[in-house]
C-alpha cells in the first residue's frame, strides 16, 4: 500500500542527451553620418530537451476516479510516477539595430527584435507537461515569449569644460566639464497569460484542465481588484469529460513593459589619480511594472491584476571610482 500510494522519479536508460542547434543570416550596411545597419534573421532549435512527464497520469479522459491511470489497472497505482522525456523547442526572430559610432559626444544604438518562442514546457526540465493524454495540447509560446522588443540606448558628452567645445577655462570649466549622461529605454510587449482551471470535471488525474474561449478576449485595462483587465464573459467551462479549448499560453497577452533608465556621472581628473563619480537611476520614471493577471477560471480575482514586478519601483544608486 505504501509503495502504491508513493509518487518517485525515475531516469530511463536510453535516455539521450538535448541538443541546441543556432544558426542566423545577418546583412549589415554601413550608412552616412557614422550610422550602421544590422538587420538579421536569429533562430535555434532544441532537440531532445528533457522535459518531465508523468507516466502514471491518465492517458484517457472521462474515466472515474484513477481509473485511467496506466498503473491503476494492474497495480492500484495512484500516485505519480515522473521521468524525463525528449522534446523540442524552436525560436525564430528578425532583428534589426541601427548603430551610431561614438563621436562629437554623442553614441546611439536603437535595435528591434520580433521574435516567437514555442516550447510543451513553462521552464526548465523541472516542469512537467500539462497534458500527458494529449502531449501536443501543451505545445505553445514559452513563458517569456514576447513578440515586440525595443531597446534604445544613448551616451551624451556634455560640451562643456577643458577639452569640449564650450567654457574650456576658467573656474566655471572645473565645475561644469567633465559630465555625462547615459540612458537605456526599453519597450516590450506583453508576455502570455497561462490560463488554467479546475480538472474535477476532467476526469483525468495528472492532466491540466482549461477552460472554453470564445473568440479574443477584449482587453479592458482594468488595475487593482474587483478590476478586471480583460473580459472575463468569453470564457466558459468545458462539458465533463473533455478538455477546453484554451490553449495553453495563446491566448491573450498581459501588460506591456516600458522601462527607462539613466545615468549621470562626471570623470574627475588630479594629477596621476583619475577617477568617476556616478549616480544610477533605475526606472526614473517609477512606471508601475505589473504583472499578468490572474488566469485561474472560477478562481478569486480571475482577470485581475494585483501585483507588481518584485523590486521594479524606482531606485539610485551612487558609486565611486577612484584609479591610480
Amino acid at each position: 500500500t505504501a509503495l502504491r500510494n508513493a509518487s518517485y522519479f525515475h531516469v530511463k536508460p536510453d535516455m539521450h542527451e538535448g541538443s541546441l542547434h543556432s544558426f542566423n543570416v545577418a546583412f549589415q550596411r554601413e550608412l552616412a553620418q557614422r550610422f550602421t545597419l544590422d538587420i538579421a534573421y536569429v533562430g535555434n532549435r532544441g532537440r531532445d530537451v528533457q522535459t518531465q512527464f508523468n507516466e502514471n497520469a491518465a492517458t484517457v479522459v472521462g474515466l472515474p476516479g484513477n481509473a485511467g491511470r496506466p498503473l491503476f489497472g494492474p497495480f492500484q497505482k495512484s500516485a505519480d510516477v515522473t521521468t524525463w522525456i525528449g522534446t523540442k523547442t524552436t525560436y525564430n526572430s528578425l532583428q534589426a539595430k541601427l548603430d551610431r559610432r561614438f563621436s562629437n559626444g554623442l553614441l546611439l544604438t536603437s535595435s528591434y527584435t520580433l521574435g516567437r518562442g514555442l516550447s510543451y514546457v513553462n521552464g526548465d526540465s523541472n516542469t512537467t507537461i500539462a497534458t500527458p493524454a494529449d502531449i501536443e495540447r501543451s505545445w505553445a509560446r514559452t513563458d517569456q515569449d514576447r513578440l515586440h522588443s525595443l531597446v534604445e540606448s544613448f551616451l551624451v558628452h556634455l560640451p562643456f569644460g577643458s577639452d569640449r567645445r564650450w567654457l574650456r577655462d576658467g573656474a566655471l570649466s572645473h565645475v561644469v566639464g567633465g559630465w555625462q549622461v547615459s540612458g537605456i529605454f526599453a519597450y516590450q510587449s506583453g508576455s502570455p497569460i497561462g490560463m488554467t482551471m479546475s480538472n474535477a470535471t476532467l476526469n483525468a488525474p495528472g492532466n491540466t484542465q482549461r477552460p472554453d474561449v470564445s473568440g479574443t478576449p477584449k482587453v479592458l485595462g482594468g488595475i487593482g481588484s474587483n478590476n478586471l483587465w480583460f473580459d472575463t464573459s468569453v470564457f466558459s467551462s468545458p462539458a465533463p469529460n473533455t478538455f477546453g479549448n484554451a490553449r495553453r499560453n495563446d491566448v491573450l497577452d498581459g501588460p506591456r513593459y516600458v522601462n527607462l533608465d539613466a545615468t549621470i556621472a562626471r570623470l574627475l581628473s588630479f594629477n596621476r589619480i583619475k577617477g568617476e563619480v556616478r549616480v544610477d537611476i533605475f526606472n526614473i520614471t517609477n512606471t508601475p511594472h505589473f504583472n499578468n493577471p490572474n488566469g485561474t477560471y472560477l478562481g478569486a480575482g480571475f482577470g485581475q491584476i494585483t501585483s507588481t514586478v518584485a523590486n521594479s519601483e524606482r531606485s539610485m544608486r551612487f558609486g565611486l571610482r577612484l584609479l591610480f
